[in-house]
């Protein structure tokens, strides 16, 4: 009896968990409603995941389009939809749905891709915003300009000059001179690919 009790002392643990899975094994197998376990002939059923109308709010863009880059500079600060990143200008935790590019002042902020002017106009938070259609669903923000050359109706190709870069954004003030750079598909947010 003794070596029993010593047994479960220095195995007691071991022997509790190989009966949770065990447990966990039946369980998982009641709940499928099979009357037979599964066997290495029969392979498992990986449900696949139903078709969705619109993009995941990370997905990146369609290379169709042909994206190009607005400004020459690089990143400042990357997108962050999901997950909130810190804003030094707002001093706090926000999400962030596009992408902050470095720019000389005055530097020319080119069309990402051929669209239409859908508006230009003043942000509270963003500064001076131009922002473009590029048709199924697409649109571009290019924010914090110092000026626009464009106006709403305006149709536009890829590469021509929308404004100059600027500091316009109280919410990105501390970044300087640069532009921030959004795109949407179908209303929600994508992240660029640059």
């Amino acid at each position: 009896m003794k070596s029993v009790v010593s047994f479960l002392k220095a195995h007691g643990y071991g022997l509790f968990v190989t009966a949770l899975v065990l447990s966990l094994g039946v369980i998982s197998w009641r709940l499928r409603g099979s009357d037979t376990p599964a066997s290495a002939e029969q392979p498992p059923v990986i449900p696949t995941p139903a078709p969705t109308a619109s993009p995941s709010p990370t997905a990146t863009p369609q290379p169709e389009i042909g994206w190009q880059r607005p400004v020459s500079g690089g990143v400042l600060s990357e997108y962050s939809y999901a997950l909130p990143a810190w804003n030094a200008s707002m001093d706090c935790w926000q999400s962030h749905a596009g992408i902050d590019l470095a720019a000389a002042s005055g530097e020319a902020v080119r069309a990402a891709a051929d669209g239409e002017v859908l508006s230009v106009q003043a942000d509270p938070l963003l500064g001076l915003c131009v922002q473009i259609n590029h048709g199924e669903g697409w649109v571009s923000l290019y924010a914090a300009l110092a000026q626009a050359q464009v106006a709403p109706g305006d149709r536009v190709k890829s590469g021509d000059v929308l404004g100059q870069a600027g500091n316009s954004a109280d919410s990105e003030a501390l970044l300087g001179t640069h532009l921030h750079f959004a795109l949407t598909r179908d209303g929600l947010p994508v992240k660029p690919a640059f």
